[in-house]
């Protein structure tokens, strides 16, 4: 009776409180029975085994689609408002309630992956990265236009302030487009580009000290 059951945010602290197994899946979303396949003899990798051990290897696979606003009303009549929310999954067995086979219980190795409409990305971070677009040209137009007139005055007398703004302006569209390329990264194989994130943060970081030393120069009377 080896199940998966995905559950929703609303019924997830009823579900803690429950005690039995058979009244936790009365109240999940999905239950998704696991079927095992026969794959063979395969060299036994587990910690404490030897070299020539070998066990029987079975695999399953499991791919379902959940709905947000999840089916089904709330306690009281209320329906599910349509916003992100965060789901959960149990892989449970409700028949060792009633018998006691735990030594005849296998190990068990599995692999989650949870898409949001095809790719890594979660709901909740809808709309970043067309912040992050505006946010890359803004910086990046304004940085171009300071350093043309910049370079109009050569010769002349150019503040010091102008070259650290122009400056910030560049550090912080290249942390937005740091940014950008870790998001594609990440929708991709829901990891990301650790460098790429890194520099994003660390451009911010430079952004944010030049601002704060023009703001202090200029509190101080500069």
């Amino acid at each position: 009776e080896l199940k998966m059951h995905i559950y929703a945010e609303e019924e997830w602290p009823a579900v803690k409180r429950s005690t039995l197994c058979s009244q936790k899946i009365q109240m999940a979303q999905k239950s998704l029975p696991i079927v095992f396949d026969y794959k063979g003899m395969m060299p036994d990798t587990r910690p404490g085994k030897k070299k020539t051990d070998r066990a029987e290897i079975y695999t399953s696979r499991i791919q379902t689609e959940i709905e947000n606003p999840p089916s089904g009303r709330l306690t009281k009549g209320k329906a599910r408002k349509d916003r992100s929310r965060y789901f959960y999954f149990l892989v449970d067995d409700c028949s060792l309630e009633r018998y006691n086979h735990d030594e005849k219980a296998p190990d068990i190795i599995f692999d989650a992956t949870v898409l949001n409409g095809g790719d890594h990305l979660p709901a909740d971070e809808a709309g970043i990265g067309f912040l992050l677009v505006l946010t890359l040209a803004f910086s990046g137009a304004l940085a171009l236009l300071l350093m043309f007139k910049l370079l109009r005055t050569i010769g002349g007398e150019v503040h010091v302030a102008i070259i650290v703004v122009i400056a910030a302006c560049a550090c912080n569209a290249a942390s937005s487009l740091c940014e950008l390329i870790h998001r594609s990264v990440f929708a991709a194989n829901g990891v990301g580009s650790y460098s790429m994130d890194a520099l994003s943060s660390h451009f911010e970081a430079l952004s944010d000290s030049m601002v704060a030393l023009i703001l202090l120069s200029i509190g101080g009377g500069w």
